[in-house]
């Protein structure tokens, strides 16, 4: 037993984060499945933890064939890492099913059988309600002598009668356990008693009302023989030392914005090991907000009046001289949402109304928009009425009195309540004619409060190109790329810079395919995508003149020094550019080449982004598959390297790695050589075992899981 220990402190060393480990840990079930009983047709969910070094696998089989997620009437999920769930869609028979763990060092099983019945479940009956089990007090340590005969016993109560189940520290010599249960008690008996026993045993009493669980501390003091040159003195037992373990770790939680936040954990390990709270790769500090506490092998961390900016990934590290073990939790703040991003737009529809339109809120609160609340003001009303709750994302308004001057603003709505208001419009008057407006110099406000100048839509012909000396005045280059150079131009007329692109067309086809960029550019008419303001026809080149996006590249804005990306500043993007291509995916456009370089933010300090470069951009007509051959390898999806005909879904996979590229900094499927990236993309091989996951949450996770599947229907649209 002692080599035993000695070899085990070899395994790490304590650090401020989890330690490396060099040791293969063999697979163990921290939470085993039991035998449960259902009624025909129901929904049954088998569940279990298991612990253990990677790469571990677990292998689900019921009556010796073996279940994968392609299994009709099965689904085999992992919602985290360790926790692994058979569900089994409208159960119709009785059976035994095994769950398997493995990995390099080992393997181990658990089974369980579930019964069928169209009876009540086979418990104990009850005369009245389910109450949930609870324990009578129990002793919070055992003490036993090595070699002796140990009971354990625990007492309860419940309705129906609980049943009892117990987790034991070692997996040696399983024989030497046995339980005796009856009605309100259950004994554990371990026979004989080994040094391998001593650390927490966990008892779990449940029925149909719920669980409760008790952690009992098992104490055992050396045999006569091992007290000889141990240290023993006295009739005191010497101190054994442990690696340090988490035994229970903080759970997921939800909070409401401005209330408390309670994350626990329980852990052993000699000596006393420190406990470290992170958050991300960050060392969580005390605060006036934030406290921690730890005694007694029990650690808490205590956040106040928490926001937004708390959503995250919580992660415990317990280190001794020995080792250490870590645990993780996500952290979900709710609350009413954010009110939309921009001025409703006005237009006029008929004498007397109005038609309002307006964007969703840049962020849902973390519950989906329920509804929108539409208000208004006259100019010569301080107070703001309700005209409207609506669902959707625009209103007719009608019956508005003609030479009165009107406001309009927007609210979101959600489970949580009414987001502030969002920004108004100008005010506007229905007179004899089109709708007049007092139009303020700008009418775009960013997430940030800045404000953005009005960049009026319009349908750009190709024009001679000596008319574009004429008119504009080019200055320095801000950027070159494989078919041409972009400069600072000024129109003789606007205050504005714009941005000139010289296109080189050397033969016939590259004009065409210039020609169809500006159509494309012609039809898309949202505030996420670059528009374009005119086209001029040189010798050797065509210009393109468009708005001029000064933020730069969104990648580079977010590994600057000078900002600290979070996981809601993903949403606050992923949400924008879903609506750029949302807006193309409405006219049937696909835009074949999203990547980060063709994200730009409008400013430097401002979370709003377009879209750009609409070369590889096509129209799709239902009739005729669209197959290329083109894209940037890293983003382009399996049908385009299979050459399949591609869909809008095909944007959606480049979506998701340039959701992962930015949560994480890393490519999924890069590999040395185009080759080796193609064949990554052909078998969908990526993970999330970086640490730059360890503090995404498993909703992140699963949004670029469901824009990464192989089968294009199987894809996220951009408007779900």
């Amino acid at each position: 037993m002692d080599n035993n220990i000695e070899d085990i402190n070899k395994w790490g060393q304590a650090s401020e984060f989890c330690c490396a480990e060099d040791f293969v840990k063999p697979p163990r079930f921290i939470k085993s499945l039991r035998d449960i009983a259902v009624r025909k047709g129901d929904t049954v969910e088998l569940e279990v933890t298991i612990e253990g070094s990677e790469p571990l696998r677990c292998l689900w089989i019921k009556e010796e064939v073996e279940i994968s997620s392609d299994t009709s009437g099965f689904q085999v999920v992992c919602p985290e890492k360790g926790r692994y769930i058979l569900r089994i869609l409208s159960i119709e028979d009785t059976a035994v099913y095994i769950c398997e763990a493995y990995n390099h060092a080992g393997d181990t099983d658990c089974w369980c059988q579930v019964i069928v019945t169209d009876d009540e479940l086979l418990l104990p009956p009850s005369k009245g309600p389910s109450i949930t089990p609870y324990f009578n007090g129990i002793p919070p340590s055992f003490q036993f002598k090595e070699g002796c005969k140990a009971e354990i016993s625990v007492s309860f109560q419940g309705s129906p009668t609980p049943v009892a189940e117990w987790q034991f520290n070692s997996d040696e010599g399983a024989n030497r356990y046995k339980v005796l249960s009856d009605n309100y008690h259950s004994v554990l008996q371990i026979d004989p008693v080994t040094l391998a026993e001593e650390g927490m045993i966990e008892c779990t009493v449940w029925n149909t009302g719920g669980s409760s669980t008790a952690l009992i501390e098992v104490i055992v003091v050396p045999s006569e023989r091992d007290k000889i040159g141990s240290g023993y003195t006295g009739g005191k037992r010497k101190s054994f030392e442990k690696i340090p373990a988490i035994i229970k770790g903080p759970e997921d939680i939800f909070a409401i914005r401005g209330s408390e936040v309670l994350l626990e954990a329980l852990f052993v390990g000699k000596p006393e090991p420190s406990v470290v709270w992170l958050k991300g790769n960050e060392v969580l500090e005390t605060s006036g907000r934030i406290s921690s506490s730890v005694k007694d092998g029990f650690a808490t961390l205590h956040l106040r009046d928490v926001s937004d900016d708390d959503c995250g990934k919580y992660i415990i590290v317990v280190a001794n001289s020995h080792g250490s073990d870590c645990h993780f939790a996500s952290v979900n703040i709710q609350g009413p949402p954010d009110p939309p991003r921009e001025a409703p737009n006005v237009s006029e529809i008929v004498d007397g109304g109005v038609t309002l339109s307006w964007y969703g809120s840049a962020y849902d609160g973390g519950k989906a928009i329920t509804g929108y609340i539409v208000e208004y003001a006259e100019e010569s009303e301080l107070d703001w009425k309700i005209l409207t709750r609506c669902n959707s994302t625009s209103f007719v308004v009608s019956n508005l009195k003609s030479s009165c001057w009107y406001r309009f603003r927007i609210k979101a709505s959600n489970i949580h309540g009414d987001s502030l208001p969002g920004i108004e419009t100008d005010a506007i008057c229905l007179q004899s004619g089109p709708v007049q407006r007092r139009v303020s110099a700008y009418s775009i406000v960013s997430d940030e409060g800045e404000t953005e100048p009005i960049f009026p839509y319009r349908k750009v012909e190709i024009e001679d190109g000596l008319t574009f000396a004429q008119r504009y005045s080019v200055y320095e280059e801000m950027g070159k790329g494989r078919f041409g150079v972009v400069y600072r131009a000024m129109h003789c007329n606007l205050i504005q810079p714009r941005a000139a692109k010289f296109v080189r067309c050397l033969k016939g086809a590259d004009r065409e395919k210039v020609k169809k960029e500006i159509e494309i550019m012609n039809l898309l008419r949202s505030p996420k995508l670059l528009q374009i303001e005119a086209a001029f026809d040189l010798p050797k080149e065509i210009v393109i003149v468009t708005e001029l996006i000064t933020g730069g590249e969104l990648f580079e804005r977010v590994v600057a020094d000078d900002f600290t990306l979070t996981e809601r500043d993903c949403i606050l993007f992923m949400r924008q550019i879903c609506e750029g291509v949302q807006y193309m995916h409405s006219l049937s456009i696909v835009h074949l080449d999203l990547k980060p370089e063709n994200i730009l933010c409008v400013t430097r300090a401002s979370h709003s982004i377009k879209l750009i470069d609409f070369g590889l951009a096509k129209q799709l007509n239902g009739s005729e598959p669209l197959r290329v051959m083109f894209g940037t390898p890293e983003f382009i999806p399996p049908e385009i390297v299979s050459y399949e005909p591609v869909t809008l879904a095909s944007d959606m996979w480049a979506l998701g790695v340039v959701c992962y590229v930015l949560i994480s900094g890393l490519s999924p499927f890069m590999g040395d050589s185009d080759a080796e990236t193609f064949s990554n993309i052909t078998r969908g091989d990526y993970d999330f075992d970086d640490e730059a996951f360890f503090s995404i949450s498993q909703e992140a996770k699963d949004f670029i899981a469901s824009l990464l599947a192989m089968k294009p229907e199987q894809r996220l649209t951009a408007t779900d």
